[in-house]
């Protein structure tokens, strides 16, 4: 066996491991950027994305990998996209400046805690 490879990934592990690192710069630089919506949506997608991708490496690398359940959370994933995709082409209260900030903000605490969520499910999987 190569050394670089792992008992249950066909692929190298330093390939993981960059995954890994790319994973998080990405999440800690994305997180719900609200400079602007054109930004707030991309930041949604490449979380999404990431988060779609891990289940996906889960569905094909791993060698006992639960199918259905991986399947469910990635219609989860994809149901949780549209959702705030949805919340954030709709505020409320555009004259209002302190409304329209509450709601972003709510926004923000409940996509990370909607992530959060989603991250479990894909942990819980393996």
């Amino acid at each position: 066996m190569n050394k670089g490879c792992s008992i249950l990934f066909l692929v190298p592990l330093r390939f993981f491991k960059k995954w890994q690192r790319y994973k998080e710069y990405k999440l800690r630089k994305n997180i719900l950027n609200v400079s602007s919506r054109r930004k707030l949506k991309k930041s949604i997608n490449t979380v999404m994305d990431l988060l779609y991708t891990d289940c996906i490496f889960y569905k094909v690398f791993v060698v006992d990998a639960d199918r259905d359940a991986a399947d469910k959370v990635i219609v989860h994933i994809a149901e949780t996209q549209s959702e705030f995709l949805k919340r954030v082409n709709s505020s409320e209260g555009k004259e209002v400046k302190g409304r329209v900030k509450s709601y972003y903000k709510k926004l923000n605490v409940d996509f990370k805690a909607q992530m959060n969520v989603i991250a479990k499910e894909i942990e819980s999987l393996s």
